[in-house]
């Protein structure tokens, strides 16, 4: 009997040996992917014009070796969306004591109407190569506001530009012309230049045919020309950009009688009032304006020196 139980427990404890030896020849260790990959997403704006494009960024983050993971194409499901464009890229950033690997997906997006766009959220399956563990990366809904197109200018007709051209080249030509008929004008010698006050005196008769035609503008532009020119020339006073008070004070310091310097003054008077629209003058003023450069203009020296005989 004693012999029969020590058999017994002999075959029991081998029994006990060999399942214990297959059982360990059979465990395999289950090695979890780490949690170092994530995925993060973003749109250029939450609003964009009909006219206009959207860009829709998906970035998957890995911390370490991306070589260990496999990721599954994927293409975004919108709303009122039309893709237009994609692309995508890879790169590495160092960041807290870690290499990232991040690829960077880009999609381009026009709107079709105006309202409410979606982007639906972005389901990116990887597989974690050493233990082929698979999961899943989303990303979130996006809601975008399609607004009216922008405002843009109406563009000119291709023979409106063609107009334009011509007129600049025209314009172009016209200014050669002149430029050279003035340059051919320096060139030439003129044996003796005839005194100030006969040039300016032929201009005047110019100013009277204005008058005489009822171009008063050109009239009083004229007669304004004339004295400043007269004055530049005889006193070196640019007159220029003076007020009218302005150049009454100058015409008193240089000593000009009472009635030439009242004369000239009523002569930028009326011819403020005409140039500008702010009334009309009378045949007397218009007279009054000729005579007071015409008297400047003939007798300079009287018309300076003479004494005043309205006060006399």
């Amino acid at each position: 009997m004693t012999r029969a139980l020590l058999l017994f427990f002999t075959i029991v404890a081998s029994k006990s040996l060999i399942a214990s030896d297959s059982l360990a020849s059979f465990d395999t260790t289950t090695t979890v992917p780490p949690v170092n990959i994530r995925l993060e997403s973003n749109i250029s704006s939450d609003s964009i014009h009909l006219d206009d494009t959207l860009t829709y960024t998906v970035k998957i983050i890995i911390e370490g070796d991306p070589n260990q993971y496999e990721i599954a194409d994927f293409l975004p499901t919108t709303t009122n969306m039309k893709l237009v464009g994609s692309g995508s890229s890879n790169r590495s950033e160092a960041g807290s004591g870690v290499t990232l690997a991040i690829r960077e997906y880009i999609f381009k997006y026009a709107p079709q109407t105006i309202g409410m766009a979606y982007i639906d959220p972005v389901r990116v399956t990887y597989t974690y190569r050493p233990t082929s563990t698979q999961g899943d990366l989303q990303s979130s809904r996006f809601s975008i506001t399609v607004l009216e197109p922008h405002k843009r200018r109406a563009s000119l007709p291709w023979y409106a530009w063609l107009i334009a051209g011509l007129i600049l080249l025209g314009g172009a030509v016209a200014f050669v012309i002149v430029y050279k008929k003035k340059q051919r004008r320096t060139e030439e010698i003129v044996p003796e230049t005839p005194p100030i006050e006969e040039i300016l005196l032929e201009e005047l008769k110019e100013a009277e045919n204005a008058r005489r035609v009822g171009d008063y503008s050109k009239f009083f532009a004229q007669l304004e020309r004339i004295l400043a020119r007269y004055l530049s020339e005889k006193h070196s006073l640019d007159i220029k950009g003076l007020s009218r008070e302005e150049i009454q004070q100058a015409l008193i310091e240089l000593d000009y009688p009472e009635r030439i310097v009242k004369g000239i003054t009523e002569t930028l008077r009326a011819s403020e009032i005409v140039r500008f629209g702010k009334g009309s003058v009378s045949e007397e003023e218009l007279e009054s304006s000729i005579l007071t450069l015409r008297a400047l203009l003939e007798k300079p020296r009287e018309a300076k020196f003479e004494p005043d005989t309205e006060n006399a």
